[in-house]
């Protein structure tokens, strides 16, 4: 659980340093690149998926039915808060626990028994997937924000390229 979170962490601190870079009305900008949606949406929806699992982690949980605060895709002041928020609840968290996802599909509600390492998980890789779109845009359209080489990068290509480099060099 302990490498979980460090990553979870980790991946929390690149999406606080794109909210520490990004000029306040280039956050809400709807980018053709980004299929018209903005970097605040792009986040909004990140940190939705953590204060789903942060609020309702102990009892059924449901990403679909997520409350969404358009605030959040708004001010990256207040979703920089929501970041700070839910490192301190990563931090917090001592113990695994099962929990219950529901998702709907073509109509039916399906519910699934998970836990809160697996759910995660799902969250961390969910927010370095939105990383990885973010960051190949904020690369080419916005090349003074500051991110670092593996931002958006998942941990098993990351932990793949290191072992290409170690053969290499052997």
């Amino acid at each position: 659980m302990k490498d979980i979170k460090a990553k979870s962490i980790g991946e929390l601190r690149h999406v606080a340093a794109v909210l520490e870079q990004v000029a306040f009305p280039d956050y809400t900008i709807p980018q053709q690149a980004l299929n018209g949606s903005s970097i605040g949406q792009h986040v909004r929806h990140i940190l939705e998926f953590w204060e789903t699992l942060m609020y309702k982690g102990s009892l059924i949980i449901s990403y679909d039915k997520r409350e969404r605060k358009l605030i959040l895709e708004e001010n990256p002041f207040v979703a920089l808060d929501l970041v700070v928020k839910i490192e301190e609840w990563i931090k917090s968290v001592e113990k695994d626990r099962e929990i219950v996802v529901t998702t709907i599909f073509s109509e039916v509600c399906y519910e699934m028994s998970s836990s809160l390492l697996r759910e995660m998980h799902y969250n961390l890789e969910h927010t370095t997937h939105h990383l990885a779109m973010l960051t190949a845009f904020i690369n080419s359209c916005y090349p003074q924000i500051e991110l670092g080489a593996n931002v958006g990068m998942a941990y098993s290509t990351i932990q793949h390229k290191q072992s290409a480099l170690e053969l290499k060099a052997q």
